[in-house]
């Protein structure tokens, strides 16, 4: 089963290199765009799986990488191919060993596969792979699997740094709430910025947490300006619904990160933590449920019904830093699973 697992996942990554490639600009070549970078694959927002993949050129070869997370974002096992490659102007069918390194442009990502030329078929190929190059510019990648069809995109990880979001993102209004807000489709960069928060939570009192150190699943969600010239941008780590923390930067508009906040937190599917920017001024709302002191350490698997208290946090921006301005508490309430997530218990809309 896991073998089958690998090779569908060899197959998406390969089908990934085929929908990024687009000719070279101004006497920049095919080979030159896809080397010195690591291309991350985009997943449809909303279809996220438990692994992230990433492509890597040499002159000769293409390494893909899969790296597998537990549901609570730890990282479990990677998995790594390293393939002859060559660039084709032309559809090839059988992969020869003598173009390897040859070409410096092509329509052409054609792949060397581990299996013999004799069990390949028009429906399955183990020998070789060929992607048709649809799109390649110095941030994104997009190939096509000639036989399946599949189409795959990818961007430049090292390129996507905080500055180049903010110039390349539209600008959020606000108020603005999480609520009903996915990714944007057609943006959807990964974030490459170790100075963000990363945590992804164990347990109801945010005591217990991975780092999701690889930032691999650090993605771009909004970015709203505020009337000091300064940005609120939305950084999202882990997956959409289920295990997902999103952090608020604080950022100038040369891309510098200022202050961040924690904003929402969702563990299995229970939402513990959730914001709303007010206004331009970037007043921020993050509403917690808070367990009582006495209650014992929680983990989102099967917990019981626990007794705490919605808190409500205010953060004022002051002097380029998120500062607290208030905190308000609710009464004492016993909390489930489901009574954790509902809107009653989140942030004012405003």
């Amino acid at each position: 089963m896991k073998k089958r697992l690998l090779y569908v996942i060899v197959l998406i990554l390969i089908s990934i290199t085929n929908n990024a490639f687009v000719y070279g600009q101004s006497g920049s070549t095919t080979l030159n765009k896809l080397q010195g970078k690591t291309w991350r694959y985009q997943w449809t927002p909303g279809t996220e799986e438990s692994y992230d993949s990433e492509l890597k050129f040499s002159c000769c070869a293409l390494t893909s990488t899969a790296f597998f997370y537990s549901i609570l974002g730890e990282e479990e096992e990677i998995i790594a191919h390293s393939r002859l490659f060559y660039l084709s102007d032309t559809y090839e069918s059988l992969f020869d060993d003598n173009k390897v390194g040859k070409n410096q442009n092509g329509k052409y990502l054609v792949e060397k596969g581990d299996g013999s030329p004799e069990d390949d078929d028009e429906y399955n190929t183990e020998s070789i792979f060929v992607f048709e190059i649809l799109k390649l510019t110095d941030t994104e990648f997009t190939m096509k699997h000639l036989i399946t069809g599949i189409v795959s995109n990818f961007k430049a990880f090292d390129i996507c740094t905080m500055k180049y979001v903010m110039d390349n993102t539209p600008t959020e209004k606000t108020p603005f709430s999480v609520k009903g807000k996915t990714f944007l489709d057609g943006y959807n960069f990964p974030i490459n910025n170790k100075t963000i928060p990363d945590r992804l939570y164990k347990n109801v009192q945010l005591t217990q947490y991975t780092n999701n150190t690889t930032g691999a699943r650090g993605k771009f969600l909004r970015k709203c300006l505020l009337t000091n010239g300064n940005y609120i941008v939305i950084v999202s780590f882990g997956d959409v619904y289920n295990d997902r923390t999103d952090v608020l930067c604080l950022v100038d508009k040369n891309g510098n990160i200022l202050s961040t906040l924690e904003g929402m937190v969702v563990v299995n599917g229970v939402k513990v933590k959730e914001y709303t920017i007010t206004g331009e001024d970037g007043i921020v709302y993050v509403s917690q449920v808070v367990p009582s002191a006495s209650t014992p350490s929680l983990s989102f698997e099967g917990f019981p019904n626990f007794s705490g208290n919605a808190v409500i946090y205010t953060y004022y921006v002051t002097g380029g830093q998120f500062v607290k301005n208030s905190t308000n508490t609710g009464p004492e309430k016993t909390f489930t699973k489901s009574r954790m997530s509902d809107p009653d218990l989140n942030v004012p809309q405003y």
